[in-house]
């Protein structure tokens, strides 16, 4: 079973002036709402967007 498959949710960093960035992979999407609350204090400036992955 491939890594996509077992962590569909996707967690992407926004960065001002820089591509986005794939920074975690979760199996559940109330996982993140933890790591978000401690990452938006250690980067004031960034924005995290949580989205699911759906592999065919």
């Amino acid at each position: 079973m491939s890594h996509r498959r077992l962590y569909p949710w996707v967690m992407v960093c926004l960065l001002p002036r820089m591509p986005p960035v794939v920074f975690a992979r979760f199996d559940n999407p109330a996982d993140p709402n933890g790591y978000v609350q401690a990452l938006k204090q250690l980067i004031p400036g960034a924005k995290f967007l949580l989205f699911f992955v759906r592999v065919a």
